[in-house]
């Protein structure tokens, strides 16, 4: 079976944005026709046009015609029981489903000037998803949904091949160890200050795992390779290697343990970059740090996910996409749960400088430990609500849940004790909504 979109016109943007709604989200094959003739010979169509043709009909705003980028009109409506971009009132449909979703998925509004937060992030305060009320809502899904049912209503015997539910279990590791293998001179330093600052516990500590008495406290590696292995996990841990900096704290990647670590870790799980701070918007620093790490495994390593979230587009995806990196992992927001780019699903990045779809896979992720910690302000008491609610939804539109958390998240050390509980629940709560 095959859907056709007639328009009066083709363009890159509607053969992107059709592929991925019908071939991606509803698994069925598409094409873009323009010639009007050719209408009356297909049994499924979908009349994107002004014209008085057969098929479903959508009203096509300018969007996807358009090559430049400016301010767009959103229009922002109300169909059943969800909320709608470039609302025009059509008879079948009330809204163009395919520019809305367009413009959300290319991440239009992250091209037009904006604000930015203290990291130069783009903040997501000032994104029409939240300022509309709908940041919490995969709609690109939902919309995918209507738009098959709509068409099973007009066309009974159409059939669609929906995807099923994915779960990728991420780990970012900023600090590989808590203690060890920062250099002789980190370690010196933070032992003499403790010693003076009094905290005389936190130095016994320090000098067994020097000794290798005891285990250093950000070492939970064992603890996700055995819920990787014990559930078949698809799992990715984004290892730092870029230089010390402000932000950039990581352990030396001369460092002979993180090296045995980032090789043991690639025999069981997959291994991705973790782009430094310093390396945002710098394609020096981030091939540097895409040669050691590809380095270290004797393998391209082609899986990133930013540092701090620091995505910046396009400028973020052009580079990684330079140093031949097939998969992205920062599509989201720190401050925020949510779907910054509508959708529970991942897509190829289109680049709307060049108007044209890249190789680069986005996955994108809805929450994390840390923004429930430290945004929030809650405990791990008051975690699972809120993964349970991102787990339900994205398992109810047939998305991929890419949960991130952290190493030393998962250390019950310090302001982490419980975390870990919320971590196997969030395992245990995936499995089980799954069987």
């Amino acid at each position: 079976m095959k859907i056709f979109i007639y328009s009066s016109q083709s363009s890159p943007r509607l053969k992107y944005i059709t592929k991925f709604l019908f071939g991606e989200l509803l698994g069925i094959e598409s094409e873009v026709i323009t010639n009007r003739d050719e209408v009356y010979t297909k049994e499924f169509v979908v009349n994107y046009s002004n014209q008085d043709v057969a098929g479903l009909k959508i009203t096509p705003e300018k969007l996807l015609f358009e090559k430049r980028i400016s301010e767009q009109n959103l229009k922002v409506g109300q169909q059943d029981d969800f909320v709608t971009l470039f609302h025009n009132g059509g008879e079948s449909f009330s809204f163009d489903v395919f520019s809305a979703s367009f413009f959300l998925l290319s991440r239009y509004e992250e091209y037009l000037p904006h604000k930015r937060d203290k990291h130069d992030r783009y903040d997501p305060l000032h994104s029409v998803a939240y300022k509309n009320g709908f940041l919490d809502e995969p709609v690109v899904n939902i919309w995918a949904e209507f738009l098959k049912e709509s068409l099973q209503e007009k066309y009974p015997s159409l059939k669609f091949k929906l995807p099923s539910f994915k779960f990728i279990n991420t780990i970012d590791v900023d600090y590989a160890y808590a203690y060890i293998e920062k250099g002789a001179i980190r370690e010196i330093g933070a032992l003499v200050r403790d010693f003076f600052q009094g905290k005389l516990t936190e130095c016994r500590n320090k000098i067994s795992c020097y000794l290798g008495w005891s285990k250093d406290p950000f070492d939970t590696f064992d603890l996700v390779l055995e819920q990787h292995k014990k559930h078949s996990l698809s799992s990715i841990f984004f290892f730092h290697v870029g230089d010390y900096d402000t932000h950039d704290k990581s352990i030396p990647v001369t460092s002979n343990k993180l090296q045995s670590l980032v090789k043991g870790v690639n025999d069981y799980a997959d291994i991705g970059l973790h782009p430094s701070y310093a390396s945002c918007n710098v394609p020096d620093k981030l091939r540097v740090e895409f040669n050691r790490i590809s380095k270290l495994v004797h393998q391209p390593v082609t899986k990133s996910r930013f540092h701090f979230i620091k995505l910046n587009l396009p400028q973020s995806y052009r580079q990684l996409i330079e140093n031949d990196a097939t998969e992205d992992y920062s599509m989201g927001y720190a401050a925020k749960m949510g779907f910054r780019a509508g959708v529970c699903s991942s897509y190829y990045f289109y680049d709307l400088d060049f108007d044209s779809p890249t190789t680069l896979r986005v996955y994108p992720f809805y929450l994390m430990e840390a923004t429930v910690k430290y945004y929030f302000k809650e405990g791990p008491e008051k975690a699972m609500p809120y993964f349970r609610e991102y787990i339900d939804k994205v398992k109810r539109y047939n998305g991929t849940f890419v949960s991130l958390w952290h190493n030393d998240s998962l250390s019950e050390w310090g302001q982490w004790k419980g975390w870990k509980q919320v971590y196997l629940g969030m395992i245990d709560y995936v499995i089980q909504s799954n069987d």
